[in-house]
């Protein structure tokens, strides 16, 4: 009994051993690969692959603002929970999506020490991620949404952007007085002034309510003249033919739209609701900015790519909104880095839809043949761009028409004060150098822009180069030229394919306040431009396939363009 009792615990222990010997051997094949299995995720792995390294690509941290006691419910004030959400985003080794919940609302009142809801200041990998989530502003205390600068590869996707009151006001007319150039309207609603308001940007406009026309009439002071009436009296500049728009308001009973005081065209929101400044690779996807007080997108200094996908500015679909925003919709200069726009929708902003270009200088001073400095000439401001070694600026003489050279920049003299004048060297001399002429850089025009399957409603300036197709511009006016010392380069560079451009006009032809004639301008602005040879020319422009009337378009100084196959040259 005793040595059958043994042979059973033997027998037990050899089993024992070739069991554990087969889960060792099938452990080591799964490591070294031999039965191809996925590392940790039993799929079957084909012949010649590897298996996932180690230390690879790290997962994203997932923050969100309920994690700092923020909360999506419309009411709550998160702006110390967004505040230290950026702030963690910051710190973090690797990438970082702040998430909101969807089809939430998420309230900002005030964001410590900041003015916009979303401060981001040199930080890198970092999505902004919701799901047709509501972000609603007030602007009281909070100047915009976004102010992004010197940051990297950042998303923003699936968020709608509000003021939790209009940036606007509606007013039937009570009275006109053509002398004295003021207007007695009654307001659809409470301006929560008891006070003489005094518009704080010299250029702030009230306009009269029509989607047919772009008809500014600049604001001088709002009074009071019965507050629990809701009626107040509108002084206006007389400037911009101010008196035949008030005319032509009365003839056809229109309302008055204005900006309501502290929400919109206020000096404090005039850089923009959404700011990118130097900073590098940025993708906006399925965005809905619904009101603005100022520009709705301004970027300036940007490199890299600058994809946006389903960016709308509208009115909050199914509101009475009568505006999305004050201001230019996507004001794009002195970008170094390339934008792509896809499947965007422009509509009631009242100013610009677009607005792409550079920033127009003047030669200021000239110290020899090749150094000089730059400024903003009469129009004054501080966007020199970023004029630095081995840029290009084109040089022309607007008094003539002359083009007088492209210059490669040699050396930036002052290159650590970027809101200075430039003072620059060039790499050549230019031997009939000489204050007064203006300069655009040309590599800071946003190159190789493209844009696809849009529609844009209202006014634009194109002077970008650019790649546009399938897309449908209803025009109150637009302008493909350029400014001379404020914006530029004279535009050329752009094919457009596949596209629709017709007129958006007012019904009697002497109300469309830009021009009762025509739907764009297109060609060189240049004083005497016929004297002269070397003539700037806005040129390699193109219209294949599209609709458009070549009667619509009013031609300025030099061009070369050609219209689904027929040139138009200037001079011919």
């Amino acid at each position: 009994m005793r040595n059958k009792k043994k042979i059973r615990l033997l027998a037990f222990a050899m089993v024992c051993f070739l069991a554990v010997s087969i889960l060792a051997g099938c452990q080591n094949q799964a490591e070294n690969g031999d039965h191809k299995e996925g590392a940790g995720n039993g799929e079957l792995q084909e012949e010649g692959e590897t298996p996932p390294e180690e230390g690879g690509e790290a997962e994203p941290q997932v923050i969100r603002l309920e994690d700092y006691g923020g909360a999506g419910d419309g009411t709550t004030d998160n702006g110390e929970a967004v505040s230290l959400a950026l702030s963690t985003a910051k710190r973090a080794e690797g990438p970082v999506i702040i998430e909101f919940e969807k089809d939430a609302t998420y309230y900002f009142e005030k964001v410590p020490g900041e003015e916009y809801v979303f401060h981001m200041e040199g930080i890198s990998d970092v999505t902004l991620k919701g799901d047709n989530t509501t972000i609603s502003m007030d602007m009281t205390r909070l100047n915009g949404f976004v102010n992004m600068n010197r940051c990297e590869d950042i998303r923003v996707e699936g968020l709608n952007l509000k003021t939790s009151k209009s940036v606007y006001g509606i007013g039937d007319v009570l009275e006109a007085n053509l002398e004295e150039l003021y207007l007695d309207v009654q307001s659809d609603r409470d301006l929560e002034i008891t006070e003489t308001y005094t518009m704080d940007i010299v250029d702030a406009f009230g306009l009269p309510l029509t989607d047919c026309n772009r008809a500014h009439m600049f604001i001088d002071r709002m009074e009071v003249l019965d507050a629990g009436a809701f009626q107040y009296r509108f002084y206006l500049k007389d400037q911009d033919d101010v008196q035949r728009k008030i005319q032509s308001m009365l003839r056809d009973n229109l309302k008055f739209l204005f900006p309501r005081p502290g929400w919109g065209e206020t000096d404090a929101s005039g850089s923009g609701a959404f700011i990118v400044t130097n900073s590098t690779n940025l993708e906006l996807a399925n965005i809905n900015l619904w009101s603005a007080g100022a520009f709705c997108f301004h970027m300036r200094y940007n490199d890299g790519t600058i994809l946006v996908r389903n960016v709308n500015i509208t009115p909050e679909p199914g509101s009475d909104m009568a505006m999305s925003g004050w201001r230019d919709g996507f004001h794009l200069k002195d970008n170094p880095g390339q934008f792509t726009f896809e499947n965007c929708r422009i509509e009631k902003n009242f100013d610009d839809a677009f607005n792409t270009g550079t920033s127009g200088l003047e030669v200021s001073e000239v110290f020899s043949e090749t150094e000089l400095e730059l400024s903003c000439g009469e129009f004054g401001g501080t966007y020199y761009g970023r004029i630095d070694a081995g840029d290009r600026l084109l040089i022309y003489d607007e008094n003539n028409g002359a083009f007088i050279t492209t210059a490669i920049v040699k050396a930036r003299v002052n290159k650590d004060a970027p809101f200075e004048p430039p003072h620059v060297i060039l790499q050549d001399p230019i031997p009939d150098l000489m204050k007064g002429l203006s300069a655009c850089p040309l590599d800071v025009c946003q190159p190789g822009m493209v844009m696809k399957n849009c529609f844009v409603n209202g006014t634009y300036r194109f002077r970008s180069p650019l790649e546009c197709t399938d897309t449908e511009f209803a025009t109150m006016y637009a302008w493909f030229d350029n400014i001379p010392k404020f914006e530029g380069p004279v535009a050329s560079h752009q094919h457009f394919t596949n596209c629709k451009f017709y007129r958006v006009a007012a019904p009697d032809p002497a109300d469309s306040f830009v021009s009762p004639e025509f739907m764009m301008e297109l060609g060189s602005v240049v004083n005497n431009w016929e004297s002269h040879r070397g003539v700037l020319k806005a040129e390699d422009m193109s219209f294949d396939n599209c609709e458009i009337d070549p009667d619509l378009i009013k031609w300025k100084g030099a061009y070369e363009v050609v219209i689904n196959g027929e040139t138009f040259i200037s001079g011919q």
